[in-house]
Order: structure tokens, then C-alpha cells, then sequence
């Protein structure tokens, strides 16, 4: 089963739209054909089932407001089923299997290195077989943590894959990754109940320098986007949503800009539609709502605010406090997942959703056993 579930990676990466069609047949194949697979209403898959209601609700609103039924919207709801899909596969798929992916995708990901290293991108950085560096990072990340945290193998070979594969999200330049990976590597040092306080003051100096100095080796841009905050004033931004302009200085201070234009268009929009959104898939290319989205915003809290309305982002934020609590707020998932929903646009990326819910539904299955 887990060939299976590399197979559906790759096509995430590179064919996604097969998706649509094969995790949900996949889904209900096992359910027909595998006896012992069978669904359990647990409080993580109700929270799933209380998401997607939600999302469909929306739909029916939204499509009364408009007097029309959308294909985006379509797409958007038939999305939330795939991940409760890949929760159901997480949750019913042995543990050994998951394992095996995680190590097969890390594995996959570093051999394909030589022969993909021409796709680098000399803005966006090396991309792989994804088509876009930043689900490559991403999707690595998060398959690193979980090999360092579940998988068993020798101590020799877990360091070689984590080596390899962090060389790979610095060579993405991936900004948002390479902090979760730092971050990850400091948050591990500092909990880590083998090590000794004073060995953990000692060794988190050491690899703190060593983590700054690669940092600013390989992405100079992040320390580029923290100098361009001194320009970022109320006075810039006021004068950049006026004239309808953004960037100039930097990709954070383009970023603040241009989400902030985006929210006053829907600011500007009547009470209903600020409360209920402009659609599902609305944010998606080629069906930009106003003149001044040219561009993907990569920001899931305001793709939620602007398609699902200020309600919208209310339950969703709800939903993560709600996934938080059942993970005792686990700093590591919290950091993970914030990240790039605030600097991407992972809740319409099948690579970076698919090793996610793997990596929670394991971890929730090793709570449950606790």
C-alpha cells in the first residue's frame, strides 16, 4: 500500500488533477474490497466531516447569492472530501506502511536530485519533479520531521537522509521551509528530554550559529525581507492601496501590500458578501474576483476570508484550534502548518495535504495508544 500512496505523490507533483478522480475511487475501493476497512467515527474524522459540511453549506449559500453554480466551487468541495479521503487512508493504513512511505518519498525525492537538478529556477530555486519549489520544500519538510521523529533506522542513515534532504529545501530557497526546518531542528534540541540542561545551552549555541550562518548563505532573501520591514508604514501602505500598487521593496513588504489591497476591495463588497465570501475558488486563477489580483496572494487565511467570508474564517480558525487541542498544542505541528498558511497557499496543494494528514493521523493513532 505504500507504492500505492508514492504513486498518488507523485502524481500530486506532477498530474494532479488525476486526483480528483483516483483518491476518491481508491477510497471507496478499499471500503468495498478490504473487510477490515472500515470507517470509525473518531473525534478526528468528525472534525473533517464538520469541515466539509461546512464547505458545502457555503456552496448552497453562495450559489443562492449568485443564482449560479460554479465549476470552481464544485472543484473546491470535492477537494475537502479528497483530504478526509487521505484521513481515512491515515488513520485505517498500518503504521509500518506509512513508515515506508515516508521513507520511500525522502529517498525518491534526494535520487531524483541529480537527474531534476536543472530544474532550478533562478527566482524560485530548484522545484524537482513539483511545479513549484515551494511544495517541494514543504512536502520535504514535513517528510523529514517524521522520519526523525517515527521512522527506525540506523542513526547513520536517518543523519545522511536529513542532511541530503535539508540541502534540498535550502537549494528550493523556499524562505517559509527553511524556518520551519531551523525551527524544527532548535525545537528539538530544546525538548529533547536525552540531552541535559547544560548540555542543551551548550549545543543549541553551537548549531544556532551554524543554522544562521546557513541561512544566510543559501536564502540572503530572508534576511533581505527583514530589512525591508523598516519601510513598511502605515503611510507606504496606505499609499500603495490607494494608487493600487505593490512590491518594490522586497517579496514580505509586496506581500503585506498586496493582501491588504485585496482585503479592502472585499472589505468594500456589502455585509452579506463579507460575511459569506465571494465563492469557492474564487481566489483561483483566471477567476479573480477584482482588477487588482493579478497574481496568486499565497496567504490561505485571506484565500479562506475572501471565498468563505469573515464566517468563513471564523470556523476555520475554529477548525485549527479544535486540530491543535486534540495535539496538545504540539509546538512542532503548529509550526509546520502555520507557516505556510500564512506564506502559501498549501490548502489547494495535494503534495504538501497529503504528507500532512499522513503525519497527523499517525501522530493522532500514537496519541490514541498512549
Amino acid at each position: 500500500m505504500s507504492y500505492v500512496i508514492v504513486v498518488i505523490l507523485i502524481l500530486s507533483a506532477v498530474f494532479h488533477q488525476s486526483l480528483y478522480f483516483l483518491v476518491p475511487s481508491l477510497t471507496i475501493s478499499l471500503l468495498y474490497l478490504k473487510k477490515d476497512f472500515k470507517i470509525e467515527l473518531n473525534s478526528f474524522i468528525s472534525l473533517f466531516l464538520w469541515l466539509l459540511g461546512f464547505v458545502i453549506l457555503s456552496f448552497f449559500i453562495q450559489s443562492i447569492i449568485d443564482f449560479n453554480i460554479k465549476y470552481e466551487s464544485l472543484k473546491g468541495i470535492l477537494r475537502v472530501f479528497i483530504y478526509l479521503c487521505f484521513v481515512i487512508i491515515g488513520l485505517k493504513l498500518d503504521k509500518k506502511s506509512i513508515k515506508q512511505f515516508i521513507l520511500l518519498s525522502i529517498i525518491l525525492t534526494i535520487v531524483l536530485f541529480p537527474f531534476t537538478f536543472k530544474n532550478i529556477d533562478k527566482s524560485l530555486g530548484y522545484m524537482g519533479m513539483f511545479q513549484h519549489s515551494n511544495h517541494l520544500a514543504y512536502t520535504t519538510v514535513i517528510t523529514m520531521y517524521f522520519l526523525y521523529k517515527h521512522v527506525k533506522i540506523r542513526n547513520t542513515y536517518k543523519f545522511i537522509l536529513l542532511v541530503l534532504g535539508g540541502l534540498i529545501v535550502l537549494y528550493s530557497r523556499t524562505s517559509g521551509a527553511i524556518i520551519i526546518m531551523a525551527l524544527l531542528i532548535l525545537l528539538q534540541l530544546l525538548f529533547s528530554k536525552k540531552i541535559k540542561l547544560a548540555y542543551k545551552l551548550l549545543f543549541l549555541l553551537g548549531p544556532f550559529i551554524i543554522i544562521v550562518t546557513i541561512l544566510y548563505s543559501f536564502s540572503h532573501k530572508i534576511m533581505y525581507q527583514f530589512n525591508t520591514l523598516n519601510s513598511l508604514t502605515w503611510d507606504y501602505i496606505d499609499y500603495r492601496i490607494e494608487t493600487g500598487t505593490s512590491g518594490g521593496r522586497g517579496s514580505l513588504v509586496w506581500r503585506i501590500t498586496y493582501w491588504l489591497q485585496i482585503l479592502n476591495e472585499f472589505n468594500n463588497e456589502n455585509l452579506l458578501i463579507q460575511l459569506t465570501g465571494k465563492g469557492i475558488g474564487s481566489l483561483t486563477k483566471g477567476h479573480f474576483p477584482y482588477k487588482v489580483i493579478y497574481k496568486d496572494p499565497h496567504n490561505d487565511f485571506l484565500k479562506i476570508t475572501i471565498e468563505y467570508g469573515y464566517i468563513g474564517l471564523t470556523v476555520f480558525i475554529g477548525f485549527l484550534f479544535k486540530l491543535y487541542s486534540i495535539f496538545k498544542y504540539n509546538i512542532n505541528l503548529i509550526a509546520i502548518t502555520l507557516i505556510p498558511l500564512f506564506f502559501d497557499n498549501m490548502l489547494v496543494n495535494f503534495s504538501i495535504m497529503l504528507t500532512l494528514i499522513l503525519l497527523i493521523t499517525y501522530e493522532y493513532r500514537c496519541i490514541k495508544q498512549d
